[in-house]
């Protein structure tokens, strides 16, 4: 396996929540209905799907370089240990989300 993949996995997964935050905040208020759904469903697409399967292969890249002889176990380490806290901090999230759910009607 090529070393930079991994690389380019995470700095892809942050260009893409980037133009994410981006697209969203610099929607004008007066925009279609047709571009605010879609700039909406593309920011929920890059963090409800593709942040967390970013991290969950992170997270496997990390196992995977702790079995390895050759590669780095520290940074292994460091992948699991980072790409696992960014999935606890989302689950969190999710979880604070849902718990307020019907608390504002």
């Amino acid at each position: 396996m090529d070393r930079f993949k991994p690389a380019t996995l995470g700095l892809a997964a942050l260009v893409a929540g980037a133009i994410a935050i981006t697209a969203l905040m610099a929607m004008p208020s007066d925009a279609s209905v047709l571009i605010q759904h879609s700039v909406t469903g593309f920011f929920m697409a890059v963090f409800f799907l593709v942040g967390p399967l970013a991290h969950l292969t992170g997270a496997v890249f990390g196992l995977m370089a702790l079995g390895r002889p050759n590669d780095n176990r520290l940074l292994g380490l460091a992948g699991i240990v980072v790409n696992g806290a960014s999935l606890a901090a989302g689950v969190f999230m999710l979880w604070a989300m849902a718990s307020t759910i019907g608390a504002f009607t």
